[in-house]
């Protein structure tokens, strides 16, 4: 069983107002500046479907959640779970907490 760990960020301050809220990240928050102002939840485990895998991101910084060579957004399902999206609408899946 593959696992992945995910931090809900609350960004709580921003210039962009639009920045401002909650989203899902491979990594904790940073740290604050005079511009930008949040959290993290400590992350939480996950187990991660099967044709899914955690890889580098091609010559940059990073890493990400792939199906094949397509990255996939983390974003959050109506139950408050990660969910990952890709270009395909029909295979959605919502990741499974594993209970500590």
């Amino acid at each position: 069983m593959k696992t992945v760990k995910i931090y809900k960020l609350t960004c709580t301050n921003s210039v962009m107002i639009s920045d401002q809220g909650d989203g899902l990240n491979l990594g904790p928050w940073g740290q604050d500046t005079d511009t930008i102002k949040g959290y993290d939840d400590g992350g939480k485990e996950y187990i991660l479907p099967a044709e899914y895998e955690v890889a580098s991101f091609q010559n940059q910084p990073g890493k990400g959640i792939f199906k094949g060579d397509v990255l996939c957004d983390i974003i959050i399902h109506t139950s408050g779970l990660p969910q990952l999206a890709s270009n395909d609408p029909h295979n959605m899946p919502v990741l499974q907490l594993i209970e500590a």
